[in-house]
């Protein structure tokens, strides 16, 4: 049988019933499950310690400079623009950071939704991809809006595009190809892995067409440069414009030659065991995506497409390969793994449903997915709430707030995940290499190329207000340089406030320990 017939099936790829949208009753649905799964986590002043340094990278934007410009980072202009956006219009708050995130979420499983639907006989499993992703998305900090929360929609957005353009003819190809591949392209402007699961689903998809006699190998060649081309365009377009203001060098390095700087690959037995971490978090999600690669679909289901319906393991085996590329394995990378994994995670929960009971009643489908979703919600909220009552970075913004000077905020922060206490105080940065880690933590490298401050040259300008996390500043640090802070603060800056926390927060959370602000005596000048 062909793999796209000519008479259309009930349902399916082809059916005009899964071409049209949703239901606006499923849409809000999946609206209020976001808030739900995810607001609890809104007044919390830290998840993630890199969440922070793309809000203070976004703050750059907002004031009106270029990128890289006022503040060196180690990620495309995509996260910086779209923290940027989100302030613009909510503030620059945590709070409008977050409520960008959840709209992020709230976009991708809408648009995994679609996916399901083209790709199944019904709604069940695409309702079912929807609410697994909004629901696995508050692990491994994903509560925070990280990069491969923000990219996520974009990734979404184009692997649908490549799917219905697997169903096009003719001059119908090119408007979904040039979308998909201008989707992507966000997507790498974000993070650069997902060129990885770009061009692997869009092989995917043109092996599809071509072995359905839908489209000739010439057409396919050319179809392909024109995708290519617009999965280079949003990040050609952002070097254009560096290029213009002479400092594409500055581009260059935060894009791409920070790469043989950064942290160096981890050893295989610990990138291993952290795998393994993540999958053991996951397992109910882990488990039925196994159940949905291998069970055959009922018969009931169309057979018309079967091929395309491989594209989730193929875009789940990309993004883990784009996961495991960095060589890294920190445990947000897997939020990039996601939503391939959660649309076959609901076809498994759907075949298995219907192999375990066929004529089963909603009913038993609704307890069914309640036996993954339940365990996550209320552990979340159970850890957003420790944060929110006993948030010592709130505390201390709170003290810095009350006698820092509003007209000369002069602050230095010499911990990398107290970077939040720039964005609640105003303060503006002390240098234009301002984290810490690039100053004198495992990336310092990173700061040497990027031409920062020596320690003791940042050290010299007498900030008014010292922060820093004392459990953890001199984890990564040369007894030199932990001789060279001590000795100031000693010479100039007495301790005035201290804000600790004692009850320990699950790993969905981060969690600060002991914060320390240090006020600089008036004898060592200005």
């Amino acid at each position: 049988m062909s793999v796209f017939p000519r008479d259309r099936p009930a349902g399916g790829l082809l059916s005009n019933r899964n071409w049209l949208p949703g239901g606006p009753a499923i849409y809000l649905g999946l609206a209020l499950f976001t808030i739900v799964a995810r607001a609890g986590a809104w007044p919390v002043a830290l998840i993630d310690p890199d969440e922070y340094a793309f809000i203070l990278a976004g703050r750059e934007v907002l004031h009106g400079h270029l990128p890289y410009t006022t503040m060196f980072d180690i990620k495309p202009v995509g996260a910086s623009l779209l923290l940027a956006l989100a302030m613009k219009l909510g503030g620059a708050t945590v709070l409008a950071v977050r409520v960008a995130g959840a709209v992020c979420v709230f976009a991708t499983a809408v648009l995994l939704h679609e996916t399901a639907r083209l790709l199944s006989a019904g709604s069940r499993q695409a309702i079912g991809a929807g609410i697994l992703y909004i629901a696995f998305s508050v692990l491994f900090h994903g509560l925070a809006t990280m990069t491969e929360i923000m990219l996520a929609p974009f990734s979404a957005a184009g692997v649908l595009l490549l799917v219905r353009w697997c169903a096009a003819r003719g001059a119908g190809r090119t408007p979904l190809v040039c979308g998909a591949g201008l989707a992507f392209g966000i997507a790498v402007c974000i993070k650069l892995v997902p060129c990885i699961p770009a061009f692997a689903v869009a092989l995917s998809a043109g092996i599809v067409a071509m072995a359905a006699r839908r489209i000739g190998p010439i057409r396919l060649i050319l179809q392909g440069v024109l995708f290519a081309a617009c999965v280079a365009l949003p990040m050609a377009a952002s070097a254009g414009v560096f290029l213009q203001e002479h400092k594409l060098d500055e581009w260059m390095l935060s894009n791409f030659g920070f790469i043989g700087l950064y942290n160096p690959r981890l050893p295989f037995h610990v990138a291993v065991t952290k795998a393994i971490n993540a999958l053991v978090e996951m397992w109910p999600l882990v488990l039925a995506g196994l159940v949905g690669l291998s069970l055959r679909p009922p018969a009931r289901q169309p057979s018309g497409a079967s091929a395309v319906r491989a594209v989730p393991g193929i875009w789940l085996a990309a993004e883990l390969l784009a996961v495991i590329m960095p060589g890294q394995v920190f445990p947000h990378y897997f939020l990039q793994a996601l939503p391939p994994l959660c649309l076959l995670a609901a076809r498994g929960l759907d075949v298995a449903a219907d192999r375990l009971a066929p004529a089963s009643s909603p009913l038993f489908r609704i307890l069914l997915a309640g036996t993954v979703l339940v365990p996550l919600l209320p552990a979340t909220w159970n850890d957003s709430v420790k944060m929110a009552r006993a948030d010592p970075l709130r505390q201390s913004a709170t003290w810095l707030q009350q006698h820092i000077s509003a007209a000369r905020p002069s602050l230095l922060v010499l911990s990398f995940d107290l970077m939040p206490e720039y964005l609640f105080t105003g303060a503006p940065l002390p240098a234009r290499v301002a984290i810490p880690l690039h100053l004198f933590g495992a990336q310092r490298a990173l700061g040497h190329a990027a031409g920062g401050d020596a320690l003791g040259n940042i050290l010299a300008r007498n900030a008014d207000f010292i922060v820093m996390d004392h459990a953890s500043v001199f984890m990564d640090i040369s007894p030199e340089e932990q001789t060279e802070i001590e000795s100031k603060l000693a010479a100039c800056y007495q301790d005035a406030a201290r804000f600790s926390q004692a009850q320990e927060i699950e790993p969905r959370l981060f969690s600060m320990q002991d914060i320390v602000v240090f006020v600089r005596r008036p004898v060592c000048g200005s």
